[in-house]
Order: structure tokens, then C-alpha cells, then sequence
């Protein structure tokens, strides 16, 4: 069970899913604080098309230079190393990635969390 102590299980599945980070690690709160159990099957994700046009769109992905964020205009977002650390937050819809090293981080909007590859 999860610091949280928040658990569920997805839908005629026996797999329990815990909410938060892995024990010893600390909780960034990127995970799935929405009550949605990861990892989601592609069934799962084809069932949220209701709300697409409010899906966090991050591109070009992978990237080199500049990211661009779609349907989130005036929106708090955070990118993180995979290590949960915050290296930069804005409201902006574009963010420069050209400084940052190579390879993945994340980006969070809100409660959806878009995984993010600079090359």
C-alpha cells in the first residue's frame, strides 16, 4: 500500500495499483492522483475521447529546440526531470528545451502528465 494509502484496481483485473511514488522514494504528485489506476490499456485510453479537445498536446515530441503546448492556454506547467525534479514552471504555451541535455522528462498541466524526449 502506498504512503497515501490510496489503492485501486482496474476493472475486471485482480492487479492492485497503488497511488504516489515507490516506497523510499519522495512524491512529486505526478502520479495518478485523478483516481485513474496506471497503466491504462489501449482500450482504457480509446474511452476518453469525450474529452479530447481538453487533452494536454505537447509538440514537436521528440524535440530539440522548443516544445509547444496545445489546449492548456493560460495553465500552470511544470517540466521535470525523471527523478521528480522541477526544473521549470510557467503559463506560457512554448517552452525552450534547447538547453537541457538529452533525454526524457515530464510535463505536467494540471493533472495530466506528458512524457517529453529532448534529443
Amino acid at each position: 500500500m502506498s504512503k497515501s494509502g490510496r489503492t485501486c484496481r482496474r476493472a475486471g483485473d485482480t492487479t492492485l495499483f497503488a497511488f504516489g511514488s515507490p516506497p523510499g522514494l519522495p512524491d512529486f504528485n505526478l502520479g495518478a492522483a485523478s483516481g485513474i489506476c496506471w497503466p491504462l490499456n489501449s482500450s482504457e485510453i480509446g474511452n476518453v475521447s469525450a474529452v479530447a479537445d481538453e487533452m494536454l498536446e505537447v509538440y514537436p515530441n521528440p524535440t530539440n529546440s522548443v516544445i509547444y503546448i496545445k489546449n492548456k492556454k493560460g495553465k500552470k506547467k511544470e517540466l521535470f526531470t525523471m527523478l521528480g525534479e522541477l526544473l521549470y514552471s510557467t503559463t506560457k504555451d512554448e517552452i525552450e528545451v534547447y538547453n537541457l541535455p538529452k533525454g526524457i522528462y515530464l510535463l505536467r498541466c494540471e493533472s495530466q502528465v506528458r512524457k517529453l524526449v529532448v534529443k
